[in-house]
């Protein structure tokens, strides 16, 4: 798998790259996985969500000093590659902000994979390298990274992208309303798009959802499919959860939960 064939600390600090502000979870980890097998839906939504018939405008609010951390908890198997559960928590504190972009500290306090077999279990054991990692990651306000630095030194940019990275909208968005991203490991490329559908509250939290999936015709087939519930306020994830399944090819689900420390 083209995320983990160089180096063991190397590659596990670039996945780190790959994993910061909520983003990066999972689907950054498990990208080589989904090319692998295939994609199918996550269950159907049971959030109830209002419309929003005005237009808002989806920025970061993280402001200096702000924090946040993510839980995440997620399994992924496939024919052939083998199977992994992986636990993690992610903390982030905002170190600094202008009119256009916003700088993170981002550490790894807890990693532990299990139940660990074949090519994605020894990728759980390279992962488990990043617990204790200390990061800076600086990007725009539609949450596009502009930087990764570890150790001070600037990591260079591979043209990776992970699927659970949520790039905002250029423009304001209502109900209803959709735009592209895009998704980028290797030889293999794909799109994404996202629904902004409404807001809800989430554990008394007023807050945002948007939903993605892979458009047929590419690549990636299937109809994969992943929900974001977004603090309405600093535009972090509260809430992220999808899966996949192909067949008996393979099957992965993974669930985020996030909040400020």
């Amino acid at each position: 798998m083209r995320c983990w064939t160089a180096g063991y600390k190397q590659e596990a600090r670039a996945f780190g790259a790959n994993l910061v502000r909520m983003f990066k979870c999972m689907l950054g980890a498990f990208v080589c996985a989904f090319a692998l097998t295939g994609c199918g839906s996550p269950e159907a939504s049971t959030i109830a969500v209002q419309e929003v018939t005005t237009p808002v405008l989806l920025r970061v609010g993280d402001q200096k000093g702000d924090k946040w951390s993510i839980a995440v908890n997620s399994m992924v198997e496939a024919r052939g590659t083998g199977r992994m559960k992986l636990n993690m928590v992610l903390s982030s504190l905002c170190i600094g902000r202008t009119d256009e972009k916003v700088r993170y500290k981002i550490t790894f306090p807890s990693v532990k994979a299990s139940e660990g077999e074949g090519e994605l279990g020894a990728m759980g054991t390279q992962i488990e390298a990043i617990q204790g990692l200390e990061m800076e990651v600086v990007s725009d306000l539609r949450n596009n990274v502009l930087a990764t630095y570890v150790d001070g030194q600037e990591l260079p940019d591979d043209g990776t992208t992970d699927t659970s990275r949520l790039v905002f909208p250029d423009k304001p968005v209502k109900s209803g309303d959709t735009w592209e991203g895009e998704l980028k490991s290797g030889e293999m490329e794909g799109k994404l798009l996202y629904t902004f559908r409404g807001k809800t509250t989430h554990n008394g939290v007023e807050a945002y959802v948007i939903s993605g999936e892979f458009p047929s015709g590419q690549r990636l087939q299937g109809d994969p499919g992943f929900e974001y519930i977004m603090d309405a306020k600093r535009l972090q994830v509260l809430q992220m959860k999808g899966g996949f399944r192909e067949g008996r090819a393979g099957r992965g689900e993974f669930n985020l939960n996030g909040g400020p420390n």
